[in-house]
């Protein structure tokens, strides 16, 4: 779930800011740059994130964009005006998704097209914002009601968060037929230098950031996060995976990969820097909340009664389903750790208690 993982006191101490109040606007398609031939641009998302960051590189005429926002008449706006000022559509060469989710792939579909470019993603991503797209079927919305009664939620929360997964496939304008695959390890040439695939995972399963050596930037889409972290679910349609295991060995692969002097540019948030010091915090973070479950659940609990003591709230429709991923994810963390273990009562309901 999107929280704070540490005061926003400690954020300041242990991160820089180097832009302050110079950013751009959220949603009228201006820009700031903050790199030779590299723009950022913000994206209206609604809700708590607010915005989501664009990144546009331009090199010899040709524009390179990082993920698009999601498919509403709000960013199609903003991107009109992209379009009308910095960037001739035909202009752009490609469109490079760090991963996908409607807020970084939603008009990928509608970009490639309106430009003619391909569409850069990993493997896995590929099949997310495919998957997403397709919106829900009765299949679907079976297994989805499944696995939130699991969790212990009412039939309220239930249809409620129903309501919720159906409308989030609208946020993603149908995809291209065809993307480019890209893998760990590639090299892109964007505004004209080398940049580097640095995989990440938890948050989404094969998540791209780019990293250039040269001048030291950090790509990091939704990975590191200066104030927020982001969501690490355990999803109804892989509903035996280990999400918080792998978001914390790629942060701590990415902490040995990427050094601590880059200024990096996250999806969410202000461009900062102080990478080393922001991955120690959420995996310390995350760290004691695998701590707090294993304490709640010496007798056996309910998914749906971790909230409070992982997330300090009360369960409410509009926060339910992230919260069960996210609580769901502790609780698989702790089971390959050998510290917990499930029984299913006859009702369906997951019943957690430590080993």
């Amino acid at each position: 779930m999107v929280y704070q993982a540490k005061s926003r006191l400690e954020v300041k101490n242990l991160l820089n800011f180097p832009y302050g109040d110079h950013v751009p606007p959220i949603g009228d398609g201006s820009t700031v740059e903050v790199s030779e031939n590299l723009l950022w641009a913000r994206m209206p998302v609604g809700g708590g994130l607010g915005s989501v960051n664009i990144w546009l590189f331009r090199h010899e005429g040709t524009w390179s964009i990082i993920d698009t926002g999601i498919d509403s008449p709000e960013t199609v706006a903003a991107w009109d005006e992209i379009f009308a000022t910095t960037i001739k559509p035909q202009n752009v060469g490609r469109l490079v998704l760090t991963h996908g989710h409607p807020d970084h792939g939603g008009l990928a579909g509608w970009i490639s097209g309106r430009c003619g470019a391909p569409v850069l993603i990993t493997l896995e991503e590929e099949r997310e914002l495919v998957e997403l797209a397709k919106g829900m079927s009765p299949e679907r919305d079976a297994r989805q009601v499944a696995f939130f009664r699991a969790a212990g939620g009412s039939d309220v929360l239930v249809e409620a968060n129903m309501q919720l997964q159906r409308s989030y496939s609208g946020l993603v304008r149908t995809p291209p037929a065809e993307f480019e695959r890209i893998a760990a390890g590639d090299i892109l040439t964007l505004g004209g230098d080398a940049w580097q695939v640095v995989i990440g995972s938890g948050h989404s399963p094969e998540h791209a950031c780019l990293y250039n050596e040269k001048r030291k930037l950090f790509i990091a889409g939704d990975q590191v996060l200066p104030k927020i972290t982001p969501n690490v679910s355990v999803r109804a349609r892989n509903p035996e995976a280990d999400p918080m295991t792998h978001w914390l060995s790629s942060l701590a692969r990415i902490k040995s990969e990427i050094p601590d002097d880059v200024l990096v540019l996250p999806s969410h948030g202000d461009p900062y820097r102080g990478l080393h010091a922001r991955i120690d915090t959420l995996i310390k973070g995350h760290e004691q909340d695998l701590k707090n479950a294993l304490a709640e659940i010496q007798e056996p609990k309910r998914v749906i009664d971790l909230f409070q003591v992982l997330f300090n709230c009360k369960v409410t429709e509009s926060i339910y389903g992230l919260a069960a991923g996210e609580a769901l994810a502790n609780l698989h963390c702790l089971r390959t750790r050998g510290e917990a273990v499930r029984e299913i009562d006859a009702d369906g309901v997951a019943w957690w208690r430590a080993t």
